[in-house]
């Protein structure tokens, strides 16, 4: 038989652990944001701007805010949070994203994604990069995404696409 934890004026479940062992918690903070595969960015045009993923995936607990990019902790802990882009490249060489995650609009870790050049030795080069971060965090502290800036060699284009490809997540660990 299941033990499951109701609490609140209103009852809710809030934790259930299942006679095998396993453990949920559907309000633990956790969410996923994508782009809504709508529009691309130019990411020399946009260099230190923070990305805004519109489109949640999922919010257990209503903590990311898709108008301004932002997470924000309801309780102090330990937070892993990921991203992966979905890029594209009309240049000669990509060398380096120097993107980042920021806390409270600091407090910047860097997250280097892509490098290198086209691998099949012609101008386009779509790459996928993923970068990680665990932050600890007080209550209401919050944390964004940075594209930060991009070195590249050649004329054209450096674009992060508008796709599910493109997204963001995070959650509560400890």
């Amino acid at each position: 038989r299941d033990i499951v934890m109701v609490t609140g004026s209103s009852p809710a479940e809030r934790m259930r652990i299942s006679h095998q062992g396993y453990v949920n918690q559907p309000y633990q903070p956790c969410f996923q944001a994508h782009s809504n595969g709508a529009s691309h960015l130019d990411i020399t045009t946009n260099a230190n701007s923070d990305y805004v993923f519109t489109t949640e995936s999922f919010d257990n607990s209503s903590n990311y805010n898709n108008s301004n990019g932002r997470f924000t902790a309801p309780v102090a802990g330990k937070y892993v949070f990921g991203i992966q882009l979905y890029a594209g490249f009309s240049i000669t060489g990509v060398r380096v994203m120097h993107a980042r995650f920021k806390k409270n609009g600091g407090d910047e870790y860097q997250t280097d994604l892509f490098g290198g050049s086209s691998n099949h030795g012609g101008t386009s080069y779509h790459p996928t990069g993923v970068g990680t971060i665990m932050y600890e965090l007080a209550a209401n502290d919050y944390v964004t995404w940075n594209i930060g800036t991009f070195a590249g060699s050649g004329s054209g284009s450096s674009t992060i696409y508008g796709a599910k490809g493109t997204r963001f997540w995070g959650y509560l660990v400890a």
